[in-house]
């Protein structure tokens, strides 16, 4: 303490501690020097010792969700003068004790201290094992690293989540850093249900016959998916999240998903069955997935975050497109009765060539086929993108030949919409050409377009 005015009191001196049984304690009042006198008044309280107040007294939480109140102000010391910062206590901290036996689920732990910050901080430990041979799990301090010792202010609460094992018992000590950091508590054990599709096994099935799908979920409750040697696409060992399924059928496909935990969400896509998973996209974030999955290939969606704490409601729709008429070589419309005027989109065309085989400028992504039979005359060919969005980069291509057997004759391309194009080409008499228009650049949904082709005298 220290001097406020001359006239101030001096301020109480007060102090806790455990009178052993049958221990005679004297106490002198007295002051700092000769002047130091005056009226006092002392006062002696004696606390009643909770009946929780050992491990061996643990109260059993044996319903979710359960809220237990209490106050630790006769709780004892729990360990002896040897335990230096044993899961966080030490031999002169004091609590009460609650207990769990594990059913397989994620269980919720709220511990939350009404003692005043400047008292020291609260600390939940947890225990596995028996009373006489305890094992630390964790410990969770209640602190507010953000803020100094404030004498108006409650400890944070102290939370925890966890994997409750089957059949195991743990074990709950509520207690503080300091011997004299004890008050009123409220202490709350929630138990999440497992979801259904928890697991890879008992992932949700998705009929691509009835998309869109949307669907609106919580990951809160899963438990986690890898272990320390098989993380896969962006999975850690700690992460946790819910399972979805379909079958591929060739159409352009987007998945969406967008999660509470903003950042820290994670979208992983997988083929192939649970035992040998195959990663074939891994989302960081929220965002989107938009792909050509294989007919036939069985795809595995999983839902989770980047940690064991990352869990949170979340959105995820599938969509897929149909495809153009025209979408493959096979079905290219006929150009005829120049000038000739095509109006259509690409939403939903699926990719004509991979990577390795592009050819005539960068279509590597899938569009729309036309075909007509050279005069030996030249043809001018535009190409009109119609819209607002210029998150797409287009292109068109002449070809001549068959459609296994053709050979690049021209190609032009432009970025975003209202983009033009133009090209000509010169035409063999007879020969078949094939006109392809393509986006080269960003996935898309929708890419509308007019296509104008005029014969040259």
């Amino acid at each position: 303490s220290f001097w406020e005015t001359e006239l101030s009191y001096n301020r109480p001196a007060d102090h806790e501690f455990l009178a052993n049984e049958g221990e005679t304690y004297l106490f002198l009042l007295s002051g700092e020097n000769e002047n130091t006198v005056g009226d006092y008044e002392f006062k002696l309280t004696e606390y009643e010792i909770p009946d929780n107040d050992s491990c061996e007294g643990a109260i059993e939480a044996d319903s979710f969700p359960v809220i237990f109140k209490g106050s630790q102000l006769g709780a004892t010391p729990d360990f002896d003068e040897l335990t230096i910062d044993t899961c966080g206590v030490n031999w002169y901290t004091r609590g009460v004790w609650y207990r769990l036996v594990g059913h397989g689920a994620v269980v919720r732990l709220d511990y939350q201290l009404y003692s005043k910050d400047v008292y020291g901080d609260s600390q939940l430990s947890v225990f596995t094992g028996s009373c006489d041979n305890l094992e630390c799990f964790t410990n969770i301090q209640g602190a507010d690293y953000t803020a100094q010792w404030n004498m108006h202010k409650y400890n944070e609460p102290a939370v925890y989540e966890f994997v409750a094992e089957q059949d195991e018992t743990y074990w709950f000590l509520l207690t503080g850093e300091r011997f004299n950091t004890r008050a009123d508590y409220e202490f709350k054990v929630s138990a999440y249900d497992i979801p259904d599709n928890d697991s890879c096994e008992d992932a949700t099935a998705i009929s691509t016959d009835t998309l869109p799908f949307i669907n609106h979920g919580s990951t809160a409750g899963a438990r986690p998916n890898f272990n320390l040697f098989n993380q896969l696409c962006g999975g850690v060992s700690s992460s946790r999240g819910v399972w979805y399924s379909f079958i591929g059928n060739g159409k352009h496909t987007t998945i969406s998903y967008t999660n509470s935990l903003s950042k820290n969400a994670q979208m992983s896509l997988f083929s192939g069955p649970c035992n040998t998973l195959v990663c074939e996209w891994d989302y960081g974030s929220v965002g989107s997935i938009d792909f050509i999955p294989v007919s036939g290939k069985e795809y595995r969606l999983l839902s989770t975050g980047n940690s064991f704490s990352a869990v949170g409601e979340y959105d995820l729709t599938v969509v897929q497109y149909e495809p153009p008429q025209n979408d493959a070589c096979s079905n290219a419309v006929i150009l005829a009765g120049f000038p000739f005027t095509h109006t259509g989109d690409l939403k939903g065309a699926t990719p004509d060539f991979n990577t390795d085989t592009v050819k005539c400028g960068d279509n590597n992504l899938g569009g729309a086929w036309f075909t007509f039979v050279g005069t030996g005359n030249g043809f001018s060919f535009e190409l009109i993108t119609v819209g607002t969005d210029s998150n797409f980069r287009s292109e068109i291509s002449i070809f001549q030949g068959p459609c296994n057997t053709f050979e690049c004759i021209n190609n032009s391309g432009g970025s975003g919409a209202n983009a033009v194009m133009n090209v000509n080409a010169t035409t063999l008499a007879g020969a078949q050409y094939h006109v392809l228009i393509s986006a080269t650049q960003n996935p898309y949904e929708e890419i509308s377009y007019r296509l104008t082709v005029q014969e040259l005298a």
